[in-house]
C-alpha cells in the first residue's frame, strides 16, 4: 500500500472506523491554516467529519470520497465505535519512567498491537473490556488511557518530521489482533500511583546499597562507546528496578550522542530477550576496569556456605522433587487375564508407559462392569480417574485403545463424549447411557473453564458429576426449571428425567500444568477432587516397538462378552440386566471373603487414626480412599470370575495399595502446587524448584531461566515470594564460595532441608 486512501481502506477491513484529519506542512505548520494551531496534524477535517470522531465510518465510498478530496489527510481512528481502547505514552511527559513504574508493579502491559508514534512514543493498543468507558482516562504522567477518543494512525505524519508506523511484528494491517486489556487497570488510580511516587514507597529491584553502587560507578563508565551504551542498559534492566531506566538515561545524556527518542526504543527492545550473563556485575566490572574501586566489595551480606561441585541444573530441574519409585506390584494387575488385556492395549502406542497402560485397562473394567454387579457392600465399579503426564509422553493411546476395545465388543453404546458443556449435559448422556465412559482429554481446558466461570454451566457440570459418584445405587433428578409459556406438550415429566444406578466412568488426560494451575482448595472442600484416582507418571517409557493395533483375541471377546451379558440362573431372573435410565437394574453380586472385608474396616479405621494425629495435610483428600478400593476390587473380583465373583485378601490388598499410593502421591502434589491466588501459585512453584535444585541451590537467574511462572512475575511478586520463604525458614539465600576461594561467590536459594544436611 502507498496512498493513505489505501490504508484507510485497509482500516475499515478490520472493521476499524476511521475519519480525516489535518496533516502536518513540510513547514511543520498544521495543514488547517491556523498559526496558532495547538493540535497540530490531530483534528479532524471539520468539512469532511463535521461531527468529528462522531463522523468516523468503514463505508468505502464515504472513505473513498474524503481521500479522494484530501488524500494528504491523516487517518484518525475512533476507537470506542471500533471495539478498541489503547495506553497512549508520550515520553516528553515522563510516560517512559510511568510505563516502567506500572509494569514493576503490575507485570507488563504489552499488546500484540503496537504502533510507534510521530513523537517517540507509543499506541498500544488493545480489546476494549466490558464497561470500557469507566476506564482511567490516566495511568499516570505522560501514559493516557484511550478509549472514547482517537489515534492517529500510520502513515499519517507528525509535526516532528517523523510518521506513525506500526511495529513489524505488531501490524494490524499484516494479520496482528490487539491483547485483551490487562484486568488491573479497570480499577486503576493514577492519584494513588503519583502519592506513592512521592513518598518513596514504589518497590525496586536493587537494595539502596547496589544504587548507591551504580550511581557511583556509572561515573567511571564513558558512554560515548556504543556496546558499552548497550551493556549498561541490558544490566540496568536486569535488575527489574523502576529506577534503572532513569539511571541509564541520565548517564546516556552525559554523551553528546544522546537521542531520547532511541533511548527508550532500545530499553523497550531488552525486554524479553533473556540477555543471559549480562547484569550488574557486567556493570561493576566496566567500571573496575576503568578505575572505580567499590568500598563495600568485601562487606559479609549473608551466610557463606562451602562450594559444591558443578552440577547439570537443567538434567536436576528436569526430574520431580523426591520421586518415588513405583511399587513394582502396580505395575501390573493382579488377575492374569487383565495383563493380557494390558499386552494388547500396549500395542497402540509405539512407545508405551506401563502407568498409562494400567490406568487404561482400570478404565475398561469400570465401564465394562457398570449397572450388571454391585458389592454385597453396596460398592459399583464406577471410577473417577486422571492421567497426568507431561507433553510428548503419548497419552492418547489410553482413548484409542478404550475406544477401539468397546467397539470390538459391541459395546460402543458404553462410549459417551468427551466432556459436558452443562449440567443438563450430564443428564443428557445419563439418559441415552446410564451406564458410560467419558475420555475427557481436554480435562485441564475444562478445569479451567469450570474456574473462571466459577457458577457457570461448565462449574454445575463438574457439580453434577459430584452427585453422579455417590449415586450409583440410588437415583438422581435434574434441578426443577420453569416450565411457564411451554404448551404441554413440550413438557418433559419428572419421571422421564429420572435416572437410576447411573454408572459414569470419566478418565481425563492431561498435563500436571494444566490441572494443577486451575484447581483451587474449592474443589477438594466441595468433593470433586477427592473422588479422583489420580496416576501422575513417573516411570519411563518402554523402549520404542511396531505399534500392532491387533484385533482383540478371542479369549478377551469371550470374556468381555461373559462379563457385560452374564449367564441368567433361570428364566425368570433379571440379575445381569443393564435396563435402561427409568428402571433401577437388578445387579449381580459380588460378595466379600471375610478376611477382605475386615482387610478395609481396619484400613478405614486406620485413616480415622491417622487424620486425628495430624498425619495429612490435606485429609479431605483421603475421603475416598477407602470407597474407591472397594470399587476397584468389586471390578477385580468380576474379572477374575464373572460367574461369582469374590473379593479376595490379594484383590482387596492390590486395590487399596493402588489408591493409597496414587492417593498419597496426588495429596503431596496438591499440597505443594494447587493454590488460590497468584501469589500462593508462585510462592509454591518457587519452592518446588528450590527444593529440586537440592544442595547446590538456584540462583535468581536460573529461577528466572528454568520457571517460567518466576519469569513472568515482576520483581515485587518475586521479592515477596523469597522474603516468605525466608522468614518461614523453608530456604535461604547463602554466598557460596568457588571451590579455589577465588572470584565472585555464587549466590543461591537452598531449601532448608539441604542447609541441615551440611
Amino acid at each position: 500500500m502507498q496512498s493513505k486512501l489505501e490504508y484507510a481502506l485497509a482500516y475499515a477491513k478490520l472493521d476499524w472506523l476511521v475519519f480525516p484529519c489535518w496533516w502536518v506542512n513540510e513547514d511543520h505548520s498544521c495543514a488547517c491554516g491556523s498559526l496558532h494551531c495547538k493540535n497540530i496534524g490531530k483534528h479532524p477535517i471539520a468539512s469532511l467529519a463535521p461531527k468529528g470522531q462522531l463522523s468516523a465510518t468503514t463505508d468505502a465510498a464515504i472513505i473513498t470520497d474524503w481521500w479522494t478530496k484530501q488524500p494528504n489527510a491523516n487517518i484518525a481512528i475512533y476507537l470506542a465505535g471500533s471495539g478498541l481502547c489503547a495506553v497512549d505514552i508520550d515520553p516528553r511527559n515522563g510516560g517512559d519512567f510511568t510505563i516502567e513504574e506500572l509494569e514493576q508493579l503490575h507485570g507488563n502491559i504489552d499488546s500484540n498491537v503496537l504502533q510507534l508514534t510521530g513523537g517517540g512514543g507509543e499506541h498500544r493498543v488493545f480489546f476494549a473490556p466490558d464497561g470500557a468507558e469507566k476506564l482511567p482516562g490516566k495511568l499516570g504522567r505522560g501514559v493516557d488511557m484511550k478509549h472514547n477518543g482517537y489515534i492517529i494512525a500510520a502513515p499519517s505524519n507528525h509535526v516532528s518530521g517523523n510518521v506513525y508506523t506500526w511495529e513489524m511484528s505488531c501490524d494490524p494491517l499484516d494479520g496482528a489482533v490487539p491483547s485483551p486489556l490487562p484486568d488491573w487497570i479497570r480499577s486503576h488510580n493514577p492519584n494513588a500511583a503519583y502519592a506513592n511516587q512521592e513518598t518513596g514507597s514504589l518497590h525496586h529491584g536493587m537494595t539502596d546499597e547496589q544504587y548507591s553502587d551504580v550511581l557511583e560507578a556509572l561515573g567511571f563508565i564513558d558512554s560515548d562507546e556504543r556496546d558499552t551504551w548497550l551493556s549498561v542498559g541490558m544490566a540496568l534492566q536486569a535488575t527489574g528496578d523502576s529506577r534503572a531506566f532513569g539511571l541509564w538515561r541520565d548517564w546516556s545524556a552525559t554523551s553528546a550522542k544522546f537521542d531520547p527518542q532511541d533511548q527508550y526504543r532500545v530499553w523497550q527492545s531488552f525486554k524479553g530477550k533473556g540477555l543471559g550473563s549480562i547484569d550488574l556485575p557486567t556493570l561493576f566490572k566496566l567500571a573496575q576496569d576503568a578505575g572505580w574501586i567499590n568500598a563495600r566489595k568485601n562487606a559479609p551480606t549473608m551466610a557463606v556456605a562451602e562450594a559444591f561441585d558443578e552440577v547439570n541444573l537443567s538434567e536436576k530441574l528436569s526430574k520431580k522433587y523426591n520421586t518415588q519409585s513405583v511399587p513394582r506390584e502396580l505395575l501390573s494387575l493382579p488377575v492374569p487375564i487383565l495383563n493380557d488385556l494390558a499386552a494388547w492395549v500396549e500395542g497402540y502406542s509405539r512407545e508405551p508407559q506401563r502407568q498409562i497402560t494400567i490406568q487404561t485397562v482400570v478404565a475398561i473394567i469400570s465401564v465394562l462392569c457398570g449397572r450388571i454387579y454391585q458389592s454385597t457392600e453396596a460398592n459399583t465399579s464406577s471410577l473417577y480417574l486422571l492421567t497426568l503426564g507431561d507433553t510428548g509422553v503419548g497419552k492418547n493411546y489410553a482413548k484409542t485403545a478404550i475406544q477401539a476395545f468397546l467397539v470390538q465388543t459391541d459395546n460402543q453404546a458404553l462410549l459417551s463424549g468427551s466432556g459436558n458443556t452443562s449440567s443438563g449435559a450430564v443428564f443428557s448422556a445419563m439418559i441415552e447411557s446410564p451406564c458410560h465412559i467419558q475420555i475427557m482429554d481436554e480435562i485441564g481446558k475444562h478445569l479451567q473453564t469450570a474456574r473462571k466461570q466459577q457458577n457457570g454451566q461448565m462449574a454445575e457440570a463438574f457439580s453434577t458429576l459430584v452427585e453422579a459418584y455417590s449415586a450409583t445405587t440410588s437415583l438422581m433428578m435434574p434441578k426443577n426449571y420453569s416450565n411457564m409459556g411451554r404448551r404441554k406438550s413440550e413438557r418433559v415429566s419428572k419421571q422421564e428425567q429420572l435416572v437410576h444406578s447411573p454408572a459414569v466412568t470419566i478418565l481425563g488426560l492431561a498435563t500436571p500444568a494444566q490441572v494443577y494451575e486451575n484447581l483451587s482448595t474449592v474443589e477438594i472442600e466441595d468433593g470433586f477432587l477427592n473422588r479422583l484416582v489420580v496416576v501422575e507418571i513417573s516411570e519411563p517409557q518402554a523402549p520404542k516397538q511396531r505399534s500392532r493395533r491387533e484385533p482383540l483375541p478371542d479369549h478377551l471377546l469371550a470374556w468381555a462378552d461373559a462379563i457385560r451379558h452374564p449367564k441368567a440362573h433361570s428364566r425368570t431372573a433379571l440379575a445381569g440386566i443393564d435396563t435402561d435410565h427409568s428402571m433401577p437394574p437388578a445387579c449381580i453380586d459380588v460378595v466379600f471373603d471375610d478376611d477382605a472385608l475386615t482387610m478395609f474396616d481396619d484400613f478405614y479405621d486406620t485413616l480415622r487414626e491417622q487424620e486425628a494425629a495430624g498425619a495429612f495435610v490435606l485429609p479431605d483428600m483421603t475421603r475416598r480412599w477407602n470407597e474407591n478400593a472397594m470399587r476397584l476390587a468389586t471390578a477385580l473380583a468380576v474379572c477374575a470370575n464373572p460367574d461369582a465373583p469374590v473379593i479376595t485378601v490379594e484383590l482387596a490388598g492390590w486395590a487399596l495399595q493402588y489408591v493409597t499410593y496414587y492417593g498419597k502421591c496426588f495429596m503431596e502434589a496438591v499440597a505443594t502446587k494447587v493454590a488460590d491466588s497468584e501469589f500462593h501459585r508462585l510462592y509454591l512453584t518457587t519452592i518446588d524448584y528450590i527444593r529440586r535444585a537440592g544442595a547446590p541451590g538456584i540462583t535468581e537467574r536460573d529461577l528466572s531461566k528454568y520457571c517460567r511462572r518466576f519469569a513472568a512475575s515482576t520483581p515485587v511478586q518475586r521479592d515477596q515470594v523469597l522474603e516468605a520463604l525466608k522468614r518461614e525458614n523453608l530456604a535461604q539465600q547463602v554466598s557460596i564460595s568457588s571451590q579455589n576461594g577465588r572470584g565472585r561467590k555464587r549466590v543461591a536459594w537452598i531449601a532448608e532441608e539441604f542447609l541441615d544436611d551440611e
